[in-house]
């Protein structure tokens, strides 16, 4: 069997679909093992809409492009906060936060693509 390590300190860089422009890139990362489980708590509980949106706080990284409708950059900005559980962790600001409140169920569904392990690599981790 092949052993596959994840990288924290992996990002992807990632457009949304309807960008057809490709104007605004988000830059996704790998949560840490704490984060992840946290993710994952939320998930077995159902609270689907949460989960989301720590995801999201805890795994978008940057992002380069993004405007607000009066056509001026939107500054990236992080705090640190403390989650139980996970520890002290840097996350994206509500206002940020705010900021992406549309296209936050599709940028978490890509976190969550990021943060397990591909089909492919799933496929080299198994000796025929």
């Amino acid at each position: 069997m092949k052993v596959i390590a994840f990288d924290v300190n992996e990002v992807c860089e990632y457009c949304l679909k309807d960008d057809t422009e490709k104007s605004v890139t988000f830059s996704l990362g790998i949560l840490d093992t704490y984060q992840w489980n946290y993710i994952r708590s939320l998930l077995a509980k159902e609270n689907y809409a949460l989960a989301a949106i720590e995801l999201v706080k805890m795994g978008l990284k940057d992002w380069e492009g993004l405007k607000d409708r009066g056509d001026k950059p939107v500054q990236f900005e992080k705090e640190s906060i403390v989650i139980p559980g996970v520890g002290k962790t840097e996350v994206i600001t509500k206002k940020c936060l705010d900021a992406i409140r549309p296209y936050i169920d599709e940028l978490s569904v890509e976190l969550v693509k990021i943060n397990q392990m591909s089909e492919n690599d799933s496929k080299n981790s198994v000796t025929p």
